[in-house]
């Protein structure tokens, strides 16, 4: 069964991380919403955004950390950075309630080149507020591209097959930095329950949009100032062995479109 349902771009919001079934205290089901929202963190979370928000952070950064310090000091840090930089090393730089970034004197932009990017997270479930970090480490793997080879989030580390994440940056439009991101994966849950996962062929398109710049934080930074405009992902969950549902979910510069399996 094809259920489709469309709903405008930036109505979309971070969620945290959900499984497919929800538990009403008395046991647990699966319905529509709860399928969207596990399929959405999975891209916003796993795969897509926040890897892709490591890379864009990187590139912005270099734009810096590849100056001697006479040209950084002529350099209009407010303009990329408005939240300012504090400098850890010659080499790193903390960009405050945002993140930290690694470059290890190499160029983010040289093939086999190979950096670090710890983002920071927060936000708020009232009354309790959250903070952590997740630690990217990004290859350059060609010409304005990049793979992510690990990331590290609450003492967890995950080690990716080559070319599983890789962010390609296509260049630049009006008001707006144009990147081109294909994934695929699996992920587990207790109870026999498995995701299979991966964008289109094509990827997906995401856009960031320059005026904001690298935001003072990184919250603000992943939920406004980047988009996706084109392209799909699809999740297919199994349990068992035995497929369950599915969701796929299409993006356009206007909408964005669910195939679910559940009415």
């Amino acid at each position: 069964m094809n259920r489709f349902l469309r709903i405008p771009a930036l109505m979309l919001l971070l969620v945290p991380a959900v499984s497919c079934m929800v538990d009403t205290g008395s046991g647990s089901y699966r319905d529509k919403y709860s399928i969207i929202h596990y399929s959405e963190d999975i891209v916003e979370v796993e795969y897509v955004m926040r890897p892709a928000s490591a890379v864009i952070i990187a590139r912005e950064a270099e734009a810096y950390l590849s100056l001697d310090d006479s040209e950084r000091e002529d350099f209009d840090i407010n303009s990329v950075f408005p939240g300012g930089i504090r400098h850890i090393d010659r080499n790193s730089i903390n960009l405050p309630d945002c993140a930290n970034v690694y470059s290890y004197g190499q160029r983010f932009g040289e093939t086999g080149s190979e950096w670090t990017v710890s983002l920071t997270s927060q936000y708020f479930v009232d009354p309790y507020y959250f903070r952590g970090q997740e630690d990217y480490r990004i290859r350059c793997i060609g010409s304005d591209t990049w793979m992510i080879v690990s990331r590290v989030c609450d003492g967890m580390s995950v080690e990716y097959d080559d070319e599983q994440i890789v962010v390609k940056y296509t260049g630049d439009g009006d008001g707006y930095s144009g990147y081109r991101v294909t994934a695929s994966g699996r992920t587990t849950e207790d109870g026999g329950y498995e995701s299979v996962c991966g964008t289109s062929e094509d990827g997906l398109e995401l856009r960031h949009h320059k005026d904001m710049g690298v935001s003072d934080n990184y919250s603000a930074f992943f939920g406004y100032a980047m988009r996706l405009t084109e392209g799909s992902f699809g999740v297919t969950i199994y349990r068992d062995g035995n497929m369950l549902d599915y969701c796929s979910i299409t993006y356009t510069p206007d909408n964005v479109l669910y195939d679910v399996s559940l009415e």
